[in-house]
């Protein structure tokens, strides 16, 4: 009989850990959009310690209603240039953005993608902490059953106003938002850039699911500072645009070449934020 009690105290203290290193782990669902209509499913894993947000794609995108016409029926008609619309084309992710803190580093790092090259890997970069000046007001509202309060604050130029709960006394969020004192639920950028809702809260151990994409990151072998990948991908886009203007400039008619020509090519340079600034490549022939 004293060997059982013994065998039982042992059991409970064994066990008695893992119970308080799971009770500040969360696993938080999110809804994401962003302005080129594509949307997408977040998931926030966090122990307190590190926090990593994946991003996926999800297939609740509304369905194009195609015509009947014939796929070569084109109608081509001239417009106004007031009447001229700027279209992007955003295409299903084909890898998986991690993004990922740890509260013992003083930055943090996220999975992107090479577009600046011709073999388009990924890329490991990183960035210095946000440091985001939250405004906490009086305004509050229901998430999910948590109590919510409204924040304002501004990351890399571009104005962000949250929803955060300390009944999830974790400071995480979604993407690259994070330092309030609670977990941020919902997220929308005030030009509409990107937001994000969660849909699902739990409270769970995700320590194996954490490791998993940490290791995912470890598979990325090259690293780069967000500003040398910013200034590359500028780089590329001017490279890029001097081929359009070339290929303008040398363009035949009837035989003959254009020789006395300015042609022009416009981008927009990169930002995280996505607050572009247009730049023109132009020449003269």
């Amino acid at each position: 009989m004293v060997l059982f009690k013994i065998y039982s105290m042992k059991y409970i203290f064994l066990f008695f850990p893992l119970l308080v290193v799971s009770q500040d782990m969360y696993k938080i669902d999110y809804f994401q959009t962003s302005e080129n209509s594509r949307y997408y499913k977040g998931v926030l894993l966090t122990n307190g310690v590190e926090s990593v947000y994946v991003e996926n794609d999800t297939d609740s995108v509304p369905v194009v209603n195609n015509s009947n016409k014939a796929e070569d029926e084109f109608i081509i008609t001239e417009v106004a240039d007031d009447d001229v619309r700027e279209v992007s084309i955003s295409l299903p992710l084909s890898y998986e953005p991690i993004t990922y803190f740890n509260n013992s580093q003083d930055y943090f790092r996220f999975i992107g993608r090479k577009i600046y090259e011709k073999e388009k890997g990924e890329i490991i970069i990183k960035d210095t902490l946000p440091d985001i000046k939250w405004h906490v007001t009086d305004e509050a509202k229901e998430i999910l059953g948590f109590q919510c309060k409204k924040a304002i604050g501004e990351y890399k130029c571009r104005e962000y106003v949250v929803w955060f709960t300390t009944e999830i006394p974790l400071r995480v969020g979604p993407w690259h938002l994070n330092g309030l004192p609670g977990a941020i639920l919902e997220a929308k950028s005030t030009d509409l850039f990107i937001s994000f809702i969660a849909v699902n809260v739990k409270k769970v151990n995700v320590a194996d699911e954490i490791e998993v994409k940490k290791n995912n990151l470890t598979k990325v072998s090259e690293t780069i500072k967000y500003d040398d990948y910013l200034k590359k991908l500028n780089d590329y886009s001017v490279e890029l645009s001097k081929s359009f203007v070339t290929k303008v400039g040398q363009k035949k008619i009837e035989g003959g070449t254009i020789t006395s020509i300015s042609s022009t090519f416009s981008f927009k340079t990169y930002d995280l934020c996505g607050k572009y600034k247009e730049m023109n490549v132009k020449k003269n022939f």
